[in-house]
């Protein structure tokens, strides 16, 4: 398993100020792309937040993680989950 560097919420934090807008563009690119790869098995993460967006700058790709909520598209959640600074 290798280990990730920095999840994107500190990322951004640290690298804001910095980040071009290509490469903003491409970490967009990196999540919608791992999304789709879930989306593609019928499943849907359900707690997707800055958090759970890791960074590995081994390979230099951004990674969906913490997918303890993941689940098949038609089978509702009866609650509230997640972290409660992201729930809206």
């Amino acid at each position: 398993m290798n280990k990730m560097d920095v999840n994107l919420r500190k990322y951004l934090q640290q690298n804001y100020d910095q980040l071009t807008w290509k490469e903003r563009i491409q970490i967009a690119a990196n999540i919608s792309s791992a999304l789709i790869d879930i989306h593609k098995e019928n499943l849907i993460h359900k707690d997707l937040h800055s958090g759970n967006r890791l960074y590995s700058k081994l390979d230099q790709n951004w990674y969906i993680c913490d997918l303890g909520f993941c689940g098949p598209v038609d089978k509702l959640l009866n609650g509230v989950y997640g972290k409660l600074s992201y729930i809206a």
